[in-house]
């Protein structure tokens, strides 16, 4: 049997103390497992899963209780000041690469392997999509990596306007299959 002093003492209200029921070793250890990126990580994603709607929610909430407008503003500000960046930015083709890497978990050949089995064109709209750096005048057109919100699996490349149907939708099947139905009626 191991001493009190091994042991944390929590505090009741009433004033009264008891010992905790892990010793101090054992709850760092279980805090430790508690804490693991990847166990956290996977819950998530079976949360995620199984309850897609409350996900959607506390995410729209997140979104709604930021204040969009200062961050829209500050990066406003932040171009102006610095056009030469922005410019250096849009030329550098290895940004876009590592950032598709890093948000999508897709590399440059699984990129244009996709593009190449969809034949260069949107699934959706069937429209001609554009290869390289996408200049000023054809940003509706740039290429979007669509992926799964929920799992986060890439399902394709889409041009900019389906791309967007789809997040205006929250990629809702039965709000696609009504938008189907009265574009019939």
């Amino acid at each position: 049997m191991k001493p009190l002093e091994d042991f944390h003492v929590q505090r009741k209200a009433s004033g009264t103390e008891y010992p905790v029921s892990k010793c101090k070793p054992c709850l760092v250890a279980y805090n430790r497992e508690r804490r693991d990126p990847d166990r956290q990580r996977e819950y998530k994603r079976r949360y995620a899963e199984r309850h897609p709607e409350r996900v959607r929610e506390q995410r729209r909430a997140r979104y709604q209780r930021e204040d969009k407008d200062l961050k829209r503003e500050q990066a406003r500000a932040w171009r102006a000041e610095n056009p030469e960046r922005i410019r250096a930015y849009a030329r550098n083709e290895d940004r876009r690469w590592a950032r598709l890497l890093r948000s999508h978990g897709i590399t440059r050949a699984e990129y244009e392997e996709l593009y190449r089995k969809q034949k260069g064109q949107c699934p959706i709209c069937e429209r001609a999509l554009p290869t390289g750096i996408v200049r000023k005048g054809e940003v509706g057109l740039r290429p979007h990596v669509d992926h799964c919100h929920v799992t986060g699996k890439v399902r394709g490349i889409l041009c900019g306007p389906c791309n967007q149907a789809l997040g205006l939708l929250d990629e809702d099947r039965a709000r696609f299959a009504r938008a189907a139905r009265y574009l019939r009626s």
